[in-house]
């Protein structure tokens, strides 16, 4: 199932590509990516913290590159690790006041973590009601394999 959002949105809410994503009802809080390339789409939409588990065949690498981000300061935060695990080590991390613009693995397993804080405690928010926590703050991001 892919879930669409409004393409009405009041004024206060500036333009963002998080307006009217098409996001996999299966992978909107985090999921295992196994494709060779693929996107990613987080938002405020999932409260606290959402896991993208991206894993290739062995002898490849993996190439992230963030092609929109805009996390809400002090709010979310991304994490991009060397690995499978939330133990792996770090290569990436943003929290609104450091951008990042690609990132390369050293091997097949890449983990994506993104951390939204809401005070509402539910798991997601399926909002068809525009808002900017899940319509402006976020990122989008594309991976690719490389065979090493």
């Amino acid at each position: 199932m892919v879930i669409l959002f409004s393409s009405t949105f009041p004024d206060s809410i500036p333009y963002t590509p998080l307006h009217s994503p098409s996001v996999p009802e299966s992978c909107t809080c985090g999921c295992t990516m196994e494709e060779d390339s693929g996107e990613i789409i987080a938002s405020g939409r999932c409260s606290q913290t959402s896991t993208w588990l991206i894993s290739l065949p062995a002898r490849h690498t993996i190439k992230l590159r963030f092609n929109f981000i805009n996390l809400y300061e002090n709010k979310q935060w991304v994490r991009v690790r060397n690995g499978g695990t939330s133990g792996s080590d770090l290569i990436a991390f943003s929290d609104g006041r450091r951008q990042i613009d690609h990132v390369t693995s050293t091997s097949n397993q890449m983990l994506v973590e993104f951390f939204t804080e809401s005070d509402d405690k539910t798991n997601t928010t399926y909002s068809r009601v525009p808002t900017k926590p899940i319509h402006v703050y976020g990122f989008i991001a594309t991976y690719t394999s490389n065979c090493k």
